[in-house]
């Protein structure tokens, strides 16, 4: 269970990566900054696969989150893979911006869910607040430049 849980949060992370280049994309103006958000999806994603693969050399296996509910996790995985397919050919900046305020907000409450069902202090539950404390970020970068673009969404 831990495995698919680790499993569906990097599909997240790099899902999201590609998400926020494809916004580069459509929107040059603003490509640095959906650059960045994506090299930072992806050191998210590198983060927790160095975790799985510490984790399985050891052997080690924990049923810690198995009460997590990875349907949400995977619904939010096709969301994302769903909005990169409407997206392809082009999105509004407004809709981006708008979409990955959504996105970074809802990625937070579910890392702050699966650290809050976690019965233990583990280093799992270390990466996972790690990975929400980034999402505020993400979140709070996504509004303040927003709002010194003057992005209405």
């Amino acid at each position: 269970m831990l495995e698919r849980i680790l499993d569906e949060a990097i599909k997240l992370e790099l899902s999201l990566s590609r998400l926020y280049l494809l916004f580069k994309a459509h929107h040059p103006k603003d490509a640095k900054f959906w650059e960045s958000m994506a090299k930072e999806e992806v050191g998210h994603a590198s983060q927790i696969e160095r975790f799985k693969k510490t984790l399985l050399e050891n052997g080690k296996s924990t049923n810690e989150y198995s009460d997590v509910d990875l349907t949400k996790i995977m619904a939010n995985n096709t969301q994302t893979q769903k909005l990169i397919e409407d997206f392809e050919e082009g999105v509004s900046r407004e809709l981006a911006f708008r979409t990955a305020v959504k996105l970074e907000n809802s990625a937070s409450e579910e890392h702050y869910r699966i650290i809050f069902n976690a019965e233990t202090e583990s280093r799992l539950t270390k990466v996972f607040q790690s990975l929400s404390l980034e999402d505020k970020k993400h979140y709070n970068r996504l509004l303040d430049y927003i709002e010194k673009k003057n992005i209405q969404i």
